[in-house]
């Protein structure tokens, strides 16, 4: 039944890695196989960067419903597919996130053409950056990867 319901939404079922059970929307996806735990990735962090991470955390789920999917090294944010990432370091916070443009700004270190968007990364090295700039992008990556994924 359950091929049926996703036929009628548009969406192929997810795949999910009999190792580790994470879910993926393509068979035999390549990833870090294993069972990540976003505590485990803020353990040992300075406690501004773990605020840092929270308050980033917030803002994404305020998009809208959103999957939090920790990896080995960084914590993917998902839709169904992924539309944002954050790596934690000890004095920043590594973000990226899909965007359908490009956007030209000077916090934007780097832009990379990816399907199905262009990959966008910045860097959060101070609290006042966690603002509604940031929002504004991370709200455009969520409705700009639900889009693509119906």
């Amino acid at each position: 039944m359950r091929k049926r319901e996703a036929k009628a939404t548009g969406a192929k079922p997810l795949w999910s890695c009999p190792s580790c059970g994470r879910k993926f929307a393509n068979r035999n996806q390549a990833h870090s196989c294993g069972r990540f735990t976003v505590e485990d990735l803020l353990a040992g962090k300075p406690p501004e960067i773990v605020e840092w991470y929270e308050r980033l955390v917030d803002m994404i789920q305020r998009c809208g419903d959103v999957v939090v999917a920790p990896t080995k090294t960084r914590i993917l944010f998902k839709v169904r597919t992924v539309f944002a990432a954050v790596g934690l370091c000890k004095n920043w916070l590594d973000v990226v996130f899909v965007l359908g443009r490009h956007v030209k700004h000077g916090r934007i270190r780097k832009i990379q053409d990816e399907y199905p968007g262009s990959v966008h990364t910045l860097r959060i090295e101070k609290a006042e950056e966690l603002d509604g700039t940031l929002a504004g992008w991370l709200q455009e990556a969520h409705d700009h990867r639900q889009n693509k994924d119906r």
